[in-house]
């Protein structure tokens, strides 16, 4: 199992959820990225595509944004799927994510659970795991699926390690925490009882 917070600082407590798990989980690595997703913004900075942006989403220092291969992050992250696999194992990534609810008139859940694939019609096994491992703890959770169109913009569907993973034979999970989850006086109760649904799919799932 390999766990991974591609964006510190910018998605609140992200990092704290993954080094939680990491506590609860045998984890074969944890890869937290080493630059805020925003470090090259600037009224002159360049996407990846080379044009001028003022808007972060595909900058270069975004580790988990469309088609950035390039980044010591994914490189890693590669290398490490590699070890496992060449171990006989099939790659499992949990990947975390924060988000700010929006008063939209949708009902955001607690966590949003996604394996990156844009155009996924049912919920992956695994997926509806951990799903209901997280309402048994008390916590409202949904999948992305084709069916909730809501929840495309937390659906990884631009994630290289995501794409990478699939490729790969793995298995993605990106897991979106929202404000509520994060609050001070409930992260400890929502990284702990997290991290405990993450341990039962691994097991579940017998990857390394």
């Amino acid at each position: 199992t390999v766990l991974e917070a591609p964006h510190p600082r910018f998605d609140r407590r992200s990092t704290d959820l993954a080094l939680v798990s990491l506590e609860e989980l045998p984890a074969f690595a944890l890869l937290i990225a080493g630059a805020d997703r925003r470090a090259n913004l600037s009224p002159d900075s360049q996407n990846l595509k080379g044009e001028r942006t003022s808007d972060f989403k595909g900058d270069i220092s975004d580790v988990a944004f469309t088609n950035n291969t390039q980044s010591l992050f994914h490189q890693i992250h590669v290398r490490l799927t590699t070890l496992i696999l060449k171990d006989g194992s099939k790659p499992l990534v949990y990947q975390f994510h924060s988000f700010g609810v929006k008063n939209d008139g949708n009902k955001w859940p607690d966590f949003v659970l996604s394996n990156g694939n844009k155009d996924q019609g049912v919920e992956p096994q695994e997926l509806t795991l951990l799903k209901k491992e997280l309402q048994l703890k008390g916590y409202s959770a949904q999948v992305y699926t084709t069916q909730q169109p809501y929840l495309k913009e937390l659906s990884a569907s631009h994630n290289p390690q995501g794409v990478q993973t699939r490729n790969a034979g793995g298995i993605f999970i990106h897991i979106e925490s929202s404000t509520t989850v994060r609050k001070s006086s409930k992260l400890d109760d929502a990284a702990y009882s997290l991290a405990k649904s993450l341990r039962f799919v691994k097991m579940a799932n017998r990857s390394q």
